[in-house]
This record gives structure tokens, sequence and C-alpha cells, in this order.
């Protein structure tokens, strides 16, 4: 589920969130919350504290859209993020800009370094999957395998490629696949990289 500013900023947010959990019987472990660099910078201490109170409920924590904020490198070791998820507008040049390579490579190991996992956002072609998978990167999603899907439509995809129906998801999202996969693969090809899907509505 995506978090905005305004609900990082409720001094509440994490209190609500446990509660929905309880009450609905979900394990804290299943559900991912994706916040952007420009929402945690909004109100930074108020941000990472309620960030870190949701890891330690044991909250999957990604930054979403990665590179397009304005955080700087000394924020991001405050983030308590397991996760960054790289935003698409350094993929969609992949194959023709060698800058957006380079990038990706340097992200690549900044992740490495930091312990954190990556996920490639807006992964649409055969080839920029493979020249990701090259520059060392192992997960993404994108119109390559599916667009946005509901929880029917994707426990049908799932199912179809011979892999376990996601449990919990939050609302329209992408499932997140494995860059060995090519496009419609089957058994290890197509599987979920988390127990959850997770993404953006496409713009």
């Amino acid at each position: 589920m995506n978090l905005a500013a305004a609900q990082l900023a409720q001094p509440d947010i994490v209190d609500m969130l446990r509660s929905a959990l309880a009450e609905h019987g979900v394990d804290p472990e299943r559900l991912g919350v994706e916040v952007t660099e420009s929402a945690v910078m909004t109100d930074v201490d108020r941000a990472i504290a309620a960030l870190e109170d949701l890891r330690r409920l044991g909250v999957h924590i990604s930054i979403d859209d990665f590179g397009t904020g304005y955080s700087s490198l000394s924020y991001l070791k405050r983030f308590p993020a397991h996760e960054l998820k790289l935003d698409r507008s350094f993929v969609s040049g992949i194959d023709r800009d060698p800058r957006d390579s380079s990038i990706v490579t340097a992200v690549v190991s900044l992740c490495h370094a930091t312990g954190l996992s990556l996920v490639v956002e807006g992964v649409e072609t055969e080839n920029q999957r493979r020249l990701l998978h090259r520059l060392g990167c192992t997960t993404g999603q994108g119109f390559l395998w599916s667009p946005p899907l509901d929880q029917d439509e994707l426990d049908r995809w799932l199912d179809s490629r011979g892999q376990l129906a996601v449990v919990s998801l939050p609302p329209p999202g992408q499932a997140l696949v494995p860059l060995t996969s090519p496009r419609g693969g089957h058994g290890d090809g197509a599987g979920a990289a988390h127990p959850y899907a997770g993404g953006d509505r496409p713009e």
C-alpha cells in the first residue's frame, strides 16, 4: 500500500495500521508499504519515526520512485527501508542512453553495499529486461509481464504459470517477478518476488 506525506504525518498512523491488521487477522509481515522520497522529506523526523515503528511491527518498507526525489544519501542512510524501487524514468531509455545504464549500475552497487533489495519499475520490453539483468538487477515490474491487476486477475495470472496465488495484496498493482524471466515464462520464470503485489498504476 502507498502512504502519502499526509498519512505519514498522522501521529496515530502506526496504531491505525496495527489495529487494522489485528482486526483482519493479517500478519504484519504480509503487508508492504511504499513511500516516496518526497513524502518522507516533508517531515523527515516524523516520517522516519513512523517508518521505524512500522518496521519493528514487521511491515515491509519500500522507497518508491527512487531517484526522482530530492533527498541526499545521508537521509537515505537514515530511512528504515528494506527496499528501493528504481523509477521507470531510468529504465525507458536504458537501451539508448548509456547514462541510464550507468545510473542503474550505481544504484545496484548502492543497494548491495547497504543491504537493500532493489526493484526496477517500468520494464516494458524484453531488451530492457536482458540489459537490466546483465547490470545486476534481479527483480522488476512492468507491462512486459502484465498490466495492473485486481486480486482475482492476479490469482489467475499466477495460477496460469503454476505459482501459488497471492494471499494478501493492496489495491491494483503489478506482480514483482525475477528479471531472469522472459515474458510469458512458466514455472520459476514468473514467480512473485514477495508475498504481495506492489507498484503504481500506469499514468
